[in-house]
């Protein structure tokens, strides 16, 4: 997976329970459509998640815990340490959100005529 690659809509449950110190989401994000995605390693599992580059830009940016779009809270490993094996769930969703992306396309052209 590279950085900054459209995945798709948000992993279920996902948005709403990202840590948001002060309060909600803000309204300008999205609750639906691409989301673009960082690849982050934990130092917990040694796995290399989909993180949404809201998470890295967003309120608790400084914190070091960020939400993949798998639902895990990454613990984010040093950003000049090797990638980790890809997380399988994150393969899923991104997989997932191009089939759903793709199907939207198609129903496009056939409207289209």
């Amino acid at each position: 997976m590279s950085a900054s690659e459209p995945v798709g809509a948000w992993a279920p449950g996902v948005r709403e329970a990202r840590p948001h110190p002060g309060g909600p989401a803000p309204e300008s994000e999205p609750a639906t459509g691409p989301v673009i995605t960082v690849a982050v390693t934990c130092v917990e599992d040694g796995q290399s998640h989909a993180v949404p580059d809201t998470e890295l830009t967003g309120p608790s940016a400084c914190s070091g815990f960020y939400r993949a779009v798998c639902g895990h809270v990454v613990s984010a490993a040093p950003m000049v340490a090797p990638e980790g094996e890809p997380c399988r769930q994150c393969l899923e969703a991104r997989q997932a959100a191009n089939r759903s992306r793709r199907g939207r396309r198609r129903g496009l052209r056939l409207l289209r005529g």
